[in-house]
C-alpha cells in the first residue's frame, strides 16, 4: 500500500473516530465537544484544527 493511501486512511480515520481515539490516549472529551465536534462531521465541515491536539499531532 502507498504512503499516500496510507496517510489518507489515517486522517480518515482521525476525522471519523476522534472520541474513541481521544478516549485510547487517555484523553476525555467532554460531552459538549463530542456534540459539537459529531455535529462537525456531519455537516462535512470538521477539520484537523478542530482535533484535540494530541490527535491533531498524529494526522499525517
Amino acid at each position: 500500500m502507498s504512503k499516500q493511501k496510507k496517510d489518507c486512511q489515517k486522517a480518515i480515520k482521525l476525522l471519523t473516530q476522534y472520541e474513541r481515539l481521544a478516549n485510547k490516549l487517555n484523553s476525555k472529551l467532554s460531552p459538549n465537544r463530542i456534540q459539537e465536534l459529531n455535529r462537525m462531521h456531519d455537516d462535512g465541515t470538521i477539520t484537523v484544527n478542530d482535533l484535540h491536539s494530541i490527535l491533531r499531532r498524529e494526522f499525517p
